[in-house]
């Protein structure tokens, strides 16, 4: 595992606005989930809570389920973090996009490696709890053969 650097930039800023995931290459890597803590600490004395509203509960230490925790899997672009998922057997806790980086297909990629990632530890059905709607359209646009493992879990009300 890469050992994340506390002095990495956080501002990251693609080169131009790309068209596609593919054109994008998004690496994948996977990490200790105290790793993604400390970067998340981090960027909260870079950032504005507005910015980072949709991390807390998501996948920091404080999140439903992530003292069950026993890997992230960390997206990184052009070698900076760009997002993050909490992980544990059969469950995926949580992932998060930077603002900068959503809208480009990201998520969707991130939550597929995500769960591709526990199909290669071994579980058969993997839970995740869904806590608004966006993130509930990106699980139902995944692929029908991973749609058919998941047990998800809405925890969110829709007013």
């Amino acid at each position: 595992m890469n050992k994340i650097s506390h002095a990495e930039t956080f501002n990251i800023e693609p080169d131009s606005e790309p068209d596609s995931v593919e054109k994008i290459n998004p690496s994948f890597e996977p990490e200790t989930p105290e790793q993604i803590w400390t970067w998340i600490d981090d960027l909260e004395k870079t950032r504005s809570p507005r910015e980072l509203w949709g991390l807390r509960g998501v996948i920091d230490r404080h999140a439903p389920g992530a003292d069950k925790a026993d890997e992230a899997l960390v997206l990184r672009l052009q070698g900076k973090i760009a997002g993050a998922s909490l992980l544990a057997p059969d469950y995926l806790i949580g992932a998060f996009v930077l603002p900068e980086h959503q809208k480009q297909g990201l998520g969707q990629r991130l939550i597929q490696e995500s769960i591709e990632r526990l199909r290669a530890r071994g579980s058969k059905r993997i839970l995740v709890e869904v806590c608004d709607q966006r993130a509930l359209r990106i699980i139902q646009n995944l692929p029908d053969e991973l749609q058919s493992i998941l047990n998800i879990k809405e925890s969110f009300r829709d007013d």
